[in-house]
């Protein structure tokens, strides 16, 4: 079961701010999912390969991005955390220092998992 009550208007791709995500997870079968994936995970049943980070800094940013893959078996879900950290100014606009999106597929047709 999903976390996610997803109405069918999404589609394929939906991006979903924050608040929306609050609205639309439902924490109990949220938490459920963690235990089912951690658990699989002991049992060797998750890929999660290693984080690749992107150091802006030799472009002369104060910035990186790290992408975190992975996929579990038994949810047959494919998908990565895309993080970025911004400094300079950003607070001075009202910015936070992190924002981040999340991606997840169905494993076998790469369309919104379930």
């Amino acid at each position: 079961m999903s976390p996610v009550k997803a109405d069918e208007s999404w589609g394929p791709t939906h991006l979903i701010a924050r608040g929306q995500i609050e609205r639309a997870v439902d924490r109990a079968v949220a938490l459920d999912v963690v235990e089912r994936v951690l658990a699989e995970q002991s049992r060797g049943r998750v890929a999660m390969p290693a984080k690749v980070t992107m150091n802006l800094a030799e472009f002369g940013l104060n910035a990186w991005n790290t992408a975190m893959p992975a996929y579990s078996e038994s949810l047959g879900a494919s998908g990565f955390k895309w993080v970025g950290g911004f400094g300079d100014d950003r607070r001075d606009h009202g910015l936070p220092f992190l924002i981040a999106m999340i991606l997840v597929q169905d494993a076998n047709t790469g369309y919104r998992w379930r």
